[in-house]
């Protein structure tokens, strides 16, 4: 996969237990699209992408 260039994110950190909360949701859904992405990218067969994201949930569940 060609890496993309790197992009510089100022973030200022929240002040409320919500904003913190709201913070970590936005940051998890981006990583999500970002995994999607990857996948979809893939040339394989939609089976085999299945399992990869499988498999990518379960690590993700067991840290």
């Amino acid at each position: 996969m060609a890496k993309s260039p790197s992009i510089r994110l100022a973030v200022q950190a929240p002040n409320t237990e919500e904003g913190r909360q709201q913070l970590i949701r936005a940051a998890a859904d981006a990583y999500c699209d970002a995994i999607l992405r990857a996948v979809g990218a893939l040339r394989c067969a939609p089976a085999q992408k299945k399992q990869l994201l499988d498999a990518v949930i379960s690590q993700l569940k067991s840290e």
